[in-house]
């Protein structure tokens, strides 16, 4: 029977996604406990972080076992395009609604 192998930072990514789905909930319960509604922000934060921690642990754990591939060079170098396409996307979009909140 063969190993499962993963490829890095496969847990990281995982805890995020779920971190993000399950942090608003987070958000809602604190902001309802607590009657402050600015702690609604607060729980996509906490959500995040929880994953991380979660996703850092077990990444952790696989690489210890072994089960973990690294990632190739050609893969990484398509990350880091990608990378930098977005964050151009998000300057561009930042200065558009600036641009128009002062128009």
């Amino acid at each position: 029977m063969s190993e499962e192998r993963y490829p890095e930072n496969y847990f990281i990514k995982r805890g995020m996604a779920l971190g993000i789905i399950f942090g608003p909930a987070l958000g809602v319960l604190l902001a309802y406990t607590t009657g402050k509604e600015g702690l609604l922000g607060l729980g996509i934060s906490l959500g995040i972080l929880f994953g991380l921690m979660f996703g850092g642990a077990i990444e952790k754990k696989y690489e210890e076992e072994g089960k973990l591939e690294p990632v190739s060079e050609e893969k990484r170098q398509k990350q880091k395009r990608g990378l930098i396409a977005g964050i151009t996307v998000l300057i561009i979009a930042i200065l558009l609604f600036l641009g128009l909140l002062f128009l």
